[in-house]
């Protein structure tokens, strides 16, 4: 137990503990980094409502103590694993991703899903016209553990015993308009009027994921009995699109998908 000037004790459970002084990321730096400006090293912030900043990448995007020891671990396991991979296809080596690389993508879209911050919201409460508290941040620390750690394939509604259910496409951006990215990057798309972004069966055939990776690459996770129909039967593993519409479009959801900030290399 943790005894606070003598007036109030806390237990402590061995996966909570944790240094409360260091920042943790919920968003890896490495991710951040691929939007930021040259040498600048800085991107565009865009806080909700409308409030826009030039920030650094290591200064935004974190809390302290969001995790427990083994589940930061965890994600930094993660990180280490994939960050060569990422850089691999901005550089614009998607030819040479192997099977293993896009296990390892997919493990790294199953940990931003987790990473999100959004399940510790305060909700409103339409009958009693009042907000109600969400779980407080012990209990999401504690939720975090057991999604990443204890019981990954639990994690509903992407369990990661399904990350082998998954094909992966690669889009190459060549319009003016350059993909942005969010503080909740993973956008879960509608891939056809029957399966919505909400609903998840449990073939692996009811959700897909949109991740941008940099202003001119990004990655769509497609359950792989999709990809045996159009559109995505039609398409190769890498597809270049000069269509500003398309990145448009990508760019309007990270929007909305975000929880409050929404990051872009222009101001524009």
């Amino acid at each position: 137990e943790l005894e606070l000037k003598g007036r109030l004790s806390i237990p402590v459970y061995p996966y909570l503990v944790l240094s409360m002084t260091g920042r943790q990321h919920y968003i890896p730096r490495f991710y951040l980094r691929n939007f930021a400006e040259g040498d600048s090293k800085a991107f565009w912030q865009m806080e909700k409502p409308f409030k826009i900043s030039k920030v650094n990448p290591d200064v935004t995007c974190w809390k302290r103590g969001i995790y427990g020891e083994e589940a930061d671990k965890k994600l930094q396991e993660i990180e280490d694993k994939t960050s060569r991979i990422i850089a691999t296809i901005v550089n614009g080596g998607m030819d040479e991703i192997n099977t293993d690389d896009e296990g390892r993508i997919m493990e790294l879209i199953w940990s931003l899903y987790i990473r999100s911050m959004e399940w510790g919201d305060i909700r409103d409460d339409e009958q009693a016209k009042k907000p109600i508290p969400g779980p407080t941040e012990d209990d999401m620390r504690a939720i975090r553990h057991d999604w990443l750690v204890e019981h990954p394939n639990l994690m509903s509604p992407f369990p990661k015993d399904k990350l082998g259910d998954y094909k992966l496409f690669y889009f190459e951006n060549t319009s003016q308009y350059e993909f942005c990215t969010s503080d909740c990057p993973i956008y879960r798309p509608i891939i056809d009027k029957e399966i919505t972004l909400d609903t998840f069966l449990q073939n692996g055939a009811g959700l897909a994921f949109y991740l941008p990776i940099s202003p001119k690459k990004a990655i769509m996770a497609i359950p792989i009995d999709r990809v045996k129909k159009e559109p995505w039967s039609l398409l190769s593993k890498v597809t270049q699109t000069d269509n500003e519409d398309f990145a448009g479009l990508l760019n309007l959801h990270i929007c909305f998908n975000a929880e409050k900030k929404v990051f872009a290399r222009r101001e524009s």
